[in-house]
């Protein structure tokens, strides 16, 4: 009886806390006392999980470019992350809010707040708020979230342990969302009092922190006087309630309800002109400004001004835009991308069918104005004939929101052109020439992608007569590589079979055997041993012509200079490229200035048979001819000619030194001193986690930036000749594209503009492509300047490689006096 009477007692007493609770509950807490300069709108945003996938696996996740890009965007517009007890202290007048105050919450406890969230943050000095479900949160083993199984089963999810770095970092702190996760009105009073009460111990004992407020499981009971009581009885300060279309939180809001809006993968930067209530700065701001642009039309011109709906390969056309703006005024960036994919309903996309780089404009539309603004490009001779659809994309002054993204086409069509065939005629060493047949022979020149040209060596030119051929001029010059070259020669040609014509004569040596060497045409011997003194019959004699059919299928035509040991330099007088059937001539003229430098690669798989040449001469062999065995001597070098060895630098931009697996060592970075290399300015920043697409990780780590640009950014004091530029670069911060567009100009010339190292290399962490340079140095420093452009972040690089292209003369060769040729 007295066991019974106990158990009614202690029943009977639970029963009175319970009503009392309740009838104490239904007035509701006092409001907080605020002070006069409370009431700023503090928005707060409500998130779950965010995930690596490449699409949302349910509608309360997003995917991480998404979050990213809405991050990126807050901190772009100004805005100021809190937490909650920040905006409490607003509410009380112990603080004053900044500018645009904005509380960042995340809901469940995922493991991707660690894994993802975090460093998103972190990058942007942004702090958020966590509410943990404690009895999911592990010790050792990380439990799957269990309050919805349909869920759990299409989009199954693990959460964190309290060990994770998300829960002891500053950047966020960590408050209840209860114990279990239940919906509090369908639970007992009693259990409502323990999910609220304990949650809070729990936090509290495992991380040491006070817990003050409380996110509501589901939303459910935000509206009940009765968990306000409970939540104030138990030391809560404030608590959040769930989905709401109001976020705007003053000073007179109840502490105990504040609105929050969930944010989805639908609330993107990017505008649906049909729901703008759903573009994501308009959910953190209803005022926020819109443009709304409409009546878009691209048209094609020629150069002439006539419209164009056919164009060839080789022309160049103009574009002309026009657009509305029926929104707020704004300064938009548009940028247009041209496509050859034929399928209407596939727009235009970053793949394989792009066909032109993106080109920019900066267009300042008023509202309800109608802006025309131009794009040009040059249509490549390698372009497929057919329709081509452009891609017009209109951004916000920081590139990161798009107001406006259309792919429309046809804009014009391409037609092939009438086939003619290819002719080059290369005057070595020497200056334009027209022969005696009206032939013209092309001055000397560097080779560029696209085109033709010498790869590095020296020229060296006499002014006597040259005997056994009426074109002296095309034997008065010559160009030579001291340790031979592989290529001599490039010409950028349509694949087909050509005819090539080498002509020598020997105005140097004074005996044969002194100069013997190798040649090669796509990668195949033509000439082995080849004795010019010999063959011509002495000095100051035209040799036969050397005539050889080969057959191009890589594009380039490259022929080779081989120096044999013992013997002087390899070199060549003229040359004569020409197409055996008809093929598109001439060389496409690029729109963008930068190309990179070719290292050509001879295929060694094509066939090269020497032919009789149409004058007659002895047809040429391929074999030595036999000659007395001559004893090697010193390499003879041209009279008044100087040599250094092939100037090489790499530099670890902003960081140590560093041997690559190829036994390249890359130097320290370091500040530029007289007759040294080095960096101008700037600063130094790097990170250590891995890079993609690079098997050198360590040199993408690091990188130098200069704020303000720098011109020069790097300088490098070397010989005058010919270098190669090698700039690596690889997005490492922030973690949001096309945030950083920048230009890069080596010796005054711009190689790269408005380059954007995040597209350029498909994401964060991972190397871009290198971008390799040929340049010519002639004041014996070599700069690289780095130039920030409006509304961009700073310029950076990641690593520089500067190499020589040969051995570099001093000073140019002198001839000897000129003997008689007799």
């Amino acid at each position: 009886m007295a066991v019974l009477k106990r158990t009614l007692y202690v029943a009977l007493v639970a029963v009175l806390l319970f009503l009392l609770c309740s009838m104490g509950a239904v007035a509701g807490p006092a409001d907080s006392e605020t002070s006069p300069t409370a009431g700023k709108d503090v928005p707060i945003l409500m998130y779950h999980s965010i995930t690596n996938t490449s699409a949302p696996c349910s509608v309360w996740t997003i995917t991480r470019a998404t979050f990213a890009s809405q991050m990126a965007a807050l901190k772009a517009y100004g805005y100021t992350t809190v937490s909650l007890q920040d905006y409490m202290n607003y509410r009380n007048g112990t603080a004053t809010p900044p500018e645009r105050p904005v509380i960042l919450t995340f809901d469940d406890g995922y493991q991707d707040l660690d894994t993802v969230v975090r460093p998103v943050l972190e990058s942007l000095g942004f702090v958020g708020t966590a509410f943990l479900p404690t009895d999911y949160i592990g010790d050792d083993v990380r439990q799957m979230y269990m309050w919805d199984p349909a869920e759990v089963q299409a989009c199954p999810k693990t959460l964190l342990l309290w060990s994770d770095q998300a829960l002891h970092s500053s950047t966020f702190s960590v408050q209840s969302h209860s114990l279990s996760h239940p919906m509090l009105t369908a639970v007992s009073g009693l259990q409502a009092q323990r999910e609220i009460a304990e949650s809070k111990t729990v936090i509290e004992n495992h991380l040491g922190i006070p817990v003050r407020f409380f996110a509501y499981p589901y939303g459910d009971g935000a509206d009940s006087d009765m968990l306000w009581r409970m939540l104030q009885n138990a030391g809560y300060l404030g608590a959040v309630a769930a989905v709401t279309d109001g976020i705007a939180n003053t000073a007179t809001s109840n502490v105990w309800s504040l609105p929050r809006l969930m944010i989805g993968e639908w609330n993107s930067v990017v505008l649906d002109s049909g729901r703008p209530n759903d573009f994501f700065m308009r959910r953190v701001d209803p005022r926020f400004p819109l443009p709304l642009i409409d009546n878009i039309s691209v048209t094609a011109y020629d150069m002439s001004g006539q419209r164009r709906g056919n164009v060839q390969p080789g022309e160049r056309i103009h574009l002309v835009v026009s657009a509305h703006n029926s929104g707020s005024p704004a300064d938009i960036i548009a940028s247009l991308s041209l496509a050859d994919d034929t399928d209407p309903a596939t727009p235009p996309a970053y793949d394989s069918h792009l066909v032109s780089q993106e080109q920019e404009r900066i267009v300042s539309f008023t509202t309800g104005s109608t802006q025309t603004f131009d794009f040009y490009w040059t249509v490549p001779l390698t372009s497929t004939p057919g329709p081509y659809y452009y891609a017009l994309t209109f951004h916000d002054a920081h590139y990161l929101l798009i107001y406006k993204s259309v792919a429309w086409g046809p804009t014009f069509v391409v037609r092939p052109t009438t086939p003619t065939r290819y002719e080059q005629r290369v005057n070595a060493g020497g200056g334009a020439y027209t022969d005696l047949n009206g032939n013209t022979w092309a001055a000397d020149q560097p080779f560029r992608a696209g085109s033709w040209g010498y790869v590095a060596g020296g020229s060296y030119s006499v002014g006597g007569d040259i005997a056994d051929v009426a074109d002296d001029v095309l034997y008065q010059s010559e160009r030579f590589w001291i340790d031979g070259a592989t290529p001599g020669y490039c010409f950028t040609v349509p694949n087909g079979q050509y005819k090539v014509i080498l002509k020598f004569a020997e105005v140097y040596q004074y005996q044969p055997n002194a100069r013997r060497f190798a040649v090669r045409i796509e990668g195949t011997t033509v000439l082995a041993n080849y004795d010019i003194f010999a063959d011509a019959g002495g000095r100051f004699r035209a040799a036969p012509d050397k005539v050889f059919t080969v057959n191009v299928s890589d594009g380039e035509l490259t022929i080779d200079f081989i120096r044999l040991p013992g013997n002087d330099a390899p070199k060549v007088n003229a040359i004569q490229v020409l197409a055996l059937s008809a093929a598109p001539i001439a060389t496409p003229v690029p729109i963008i200035v930068p190309t990179a430098t070719p290292t050509p690669t001879a295929t060694p798989d094509i066939t090269a048979t020497p032919t009789p040449t149409a004058t007659p001469s002895a047809t040429p062999t391929l074999t030595a001819t036999p000659s007395a065995t001559t004893t090697p001597t010193a390499t003879p070098v041209p009279i008044g000619t100087s040599v250094v060895p092939a100037y090489e630098q790499r530099v670890n931009a902003g960081g140590s030194a560093y041997t690559d697996d190829n036994g390249h060592v890359w130097a320290a970075d370091r500040p530029f001193s007289a007759g040294g290399w080095g960096y101008v300015e700037g600063r130094t920043y790097e990170v250590t986690g891995a890079i993609s697409n690079t098997t050198e990780g360590t040199v993408y780590q690091s990188e130098r930036f200069w704020s303000d640009g720098a011109t020069p950014g790097y300088r490098f004091t070397v010989p005058n000749g010919r270098y190669r530029v090698t700039l690596k670069f690889a997005e490492i911060y922030p973690y949001a594209a096309s945030r950083r567009r920048f230009d890069v100009r080596i010796e005054g010339k711009t190689v790269l503009s408005a380059y954007n190292i995040f597209v350029d290399a498909g994401g964060a962490l991972q190397a871009a492509p290198d971008k390799v340079f040929t340049v010519d140095v002639s004041d014996g420093e070599l700069d690289i300047d780095f130039i920030r452009l409006p509304g961009y972040d700073a310029p950076k690089v990641n690593a520089i490689q500067v190499e020589g292209m040969s051995a570099v003369p001093l000073f140019t060769a002198t001839p000897s006096p000129t003997p008689t040729a007799g």
